[in-house]
């Protein structure tokens, strides 16, 4: 299914508006990628992006992580 040498692109994007009285509204983006180094076994760093916007107050920031993946049944 995924055989060793096997790369992949992954990108995401989200987008929440305000629900029940809230006032937040929020938006990430992330960007992955992934290359399988063995067959079914991947590593993917990822990167995420976040914007928070509460009453016009906005808050950026961003995170790192590095996922092993390992694809069990095919």
């Amino acid at each position: 299914m995924f055989a060793a040498g096997t790369q992949a692109l992954s990108l995401t994007a989200g987008y929440a508006v305000p629900v029940l009285g809230d006032h937040e509204y929020y938006t990430s983006a992330s960007a992955g990628y992934s290359w399988y180094f063995a067959e079914r076994v991947a590593v993917e760093p990822r990167i995420r992006g976040h914007y928070v916007d509460p009453d016009g107050a906005q808050t950026v920031g961003a995170d790192f992580s590095l996922n092993l993946r390992w694809h069990v049944w095919e």
